[in-house]
């Protein structure tokens, strides 16, 4: 009996990777082709550095906390909490996507907020340009917020799982319709899925939603 035997390659050091980078960069075709392997082999890698949503969020943290350690890892930590209490316990990948846009405008409305508290600078065009800024990303944020709330109308339970299940109920109801008009069995159906719908648990970009207020541009 043949033993089967571990293909995965062992993960490379730092070092050992950040040499293999550069020489990929500089043109070294079997770099190349060793760094790919190395990815294919080790998909933490690429899934980490690929990451550009976390970057985003990182660089932003960077940027508003000015070296400052303390309000950089407190500002990680709220964004990682944020993205627990809106993606709920068993997000679809489209609610993650969803979730991870939403703290990145966060991020960027709450810096523009600290960074301009007043509309003001030195020139009147300064001072327009400051405050067309905080409005920008406001309703960034409002329209990340209200994309969440859109896919998790079109999908009830949060999932793909929950539209596959709505597919086939559409389709077993169909035949309820008389002569153009629904049954009352079927809007019945209707009555209850909006209700459920709206009191989801999973739809706890509600609470923002309520509490944000219109931006006047």
């Amino acid at each position: 009996m043949i033993k089967s035997t571990n293909t995965k390659a062992t993960m490379p050091s730092q070092e050992d990777f950040a040499e293999l980078v550069k020489r990929a960069n500089a043109g070294d075709d079997d770099a190349l082709a060793m760094m790919r392997k190395t990815l294919d082999s080790n998909p933490e890698i690429w899934q980490s550095v690929g990451d550009l949503a976390k970057h985003a969020q990182q660089s932003m943290v960077k940027l508003i906390a000015g070296g400052n350690m303390l309000v950089s890892e407190s500002l990680l930590r709220k964004a990682e909490q944020m993205k627990g209490e809106l993606a709920g316990t068993s997000p679809s990948k489209l609610e993650k996507l969803a979730v991870e846009r939403i703290v990145a405008c966060w991020l960027e409305m709450e810096y523009l907020a600290t960074t301009y508290p007043v509309a003001k600078g030195e020139t009147l065009g300064q001072a327009r340009f400051a405050l067309k800024q905080k409005e920008s990303s406001e309703r960034r944020f409002n329209a990340a917020m209200k994309s969440l709330t859109t896919l998790r109308a079109l999908l009830p339970n949060g999932n793909a799982q929950a539209s596959d299940h709505h597919e086939k109920n559409e389709h077993a109801h169909s035949k309820s319709h008389v002569n153009g008009k629904q049954s009352k069995s079927r809007q019945g159906m209707k009555a209850t899925q909006k209700r459920r719908v709206n009191g989801h648990p999973n739809n706890r970009i509600k609470v923002y939603l309520d509490e944000s207020e219109p931006v006047t541009v």
